[in-house]
């Protein structure tokens, strides 16, 4: 994954519109206090993401605290 339009939906997030893209998230912060991006990555991304998690789950560190 090297292409940046194969990790985020830029259809949906236009990010090189820099401005106007953080205008966009910071009036929606201010509004709701809470920035929420459904979709920002791509279907093939997030299925690239569960399959490198599976194949390093073995790896992970746990921890459980109170």
């Amino acid at each position: 994954m090297n292409d940046i339009d194969k990790i985020v939906n830029l259809v949906k997030y236009p990010i090189f519109d820099s401005n106007k893209f953080i205008i966009k998230c910071h009036n929606n912060l201010r509004k709701n206090s809470i920035l929420q991006l459904n979709n920002f990555l791509t279907k093939e991304c997030l299925i690239n993401l569960q399959k490198e998690a599976k194949k390093l789950h073995s790896k992970a560190f746990y921890c459980s605290q109170m």
